[in-house]
């Protein structure tokens, strides 16, 4: 048994950084002071990752999701606590001023069914239809190439837009067959935002956000520098708000005009997988890991 747990402990030191599609840096300066010992726990928790493994004391999988929350949080407390007293990581605030003449294209959030994450600005969930005389009956299936983590919305003419962790959004028809499909660069955990254009907007984790036309080809794409996994909202005048979980430990909220140029950016004190939710006086809220 002895040998066994050996060279477990030898294949997970040998685990290159940038195994299953990321890639974790340290900073700079705390390289020095790793040991074999930081080594191990570090890529025992990449392993445990990837095999799917449940940790009850933390009370949460180590899935994709909680990947850069995770270990990301273990490099910043663990292996950097020696050298936080020399390297402090300093935290900004930071709002770049409004501009109040031109806002938007006029182009708001589309009036259908389900258009957005939680259906509105506002996130009610509430439909304003019945389920009645459904009773839970499968009508059908449709078979993606990995998890389905981002919610489906819904447009005008009952197409369906989902992302799934393939790097691909879908749209499909109400019989379930497919229209088209879009790779992105990255696994897609953000919820699609349809425009009153048509235009589909969806955040990936190759650090764009995407903009397409209702047929499926690019429109646009916004390069945030960061993972997107929170889910875009677009207010009346079609300005689209998301976070990003960076730049570094800093999360930022963006403001994007509807032909993909920065309105304004706010960064808060740590990452953001929250979704923006928009009152009926234009106030933004949104979560961020700052608490």
């Amino acid at each position: 048994m002895k040998p066994l747990v050996v060279l477990i402990f030898i294949v997970i030191l040998l685990i290159p950084n940038n195994i299953y599609g990321f890639n974790i840096s340290m900073e700079k300066n705390n390289h020095n002071g790793i040991t074999l010992l930081d080594k191990l726990v570090y890529q025992t928790s990449r392993l445990l990752y990837h095999l799917d493994f449940y940790v009850p004391s933390d009370k949460i999988y180590l899935k994709q999701r909680y990947l850069n929350r995770v270990i990301g949080q273990y490099l910043s407390e663990y292996l950097t606590h020696r050298h936080r007293t020399k390297y402090p990581i300093k935290i900004v605030s930071i709002s770049k001023p409004v501009s109040t003449v031109v806002l938007g294209d006029g182009s708001g959030l589309m009036d259908s069914p389900w258009p957005m994450k939680c259906h509105d600005l506002r996130h009610t969930s509430l439909s304003p239809y019945s389920t009645e005389g459904h009773y839970g009956r499968i009508k059908w299936r449709f078979k993606v190439g990995d998890y389905i983590e981002s919610g489906i919305v819904i447009d005008m003419e009952d197409i369906l837009y989902f992302g799934a962790l393939d790097y691909n959004l879908y749209a499909l028809n109400p019989d379930g067959t497919m229209r088209w499909s879009y790779e992105t660069g990255g696994t897609i955990w953000s919820t699609p935002a349809l425009a009153e254009d048509g235009t589909i907007y969806v955040g990936s984790w190759d650090c764009r956000l995407h903009a397409l036309y209702p047929n499926g080809t690019l429109k646009w794409k916004f390069p945030a520098g960061q993972v997107i996994d929170s889910s875009p909202a677009i207010d009346q005048n079609g300005i689209i708000y998301f976070g990003i979980m960076g730049p570094e430990y800093k999360g930022r909220v963006y403001a994007l005009y509807p032909d993909g140029t920065v309105r304004w950016y706010y960064d808060t004190g740590y990452w953001i997988d929250s979704d923006p939710a928009i009152g009926d006086d234009g106030t933004i809220y949104i979560g961020s890991g700052d608490n």
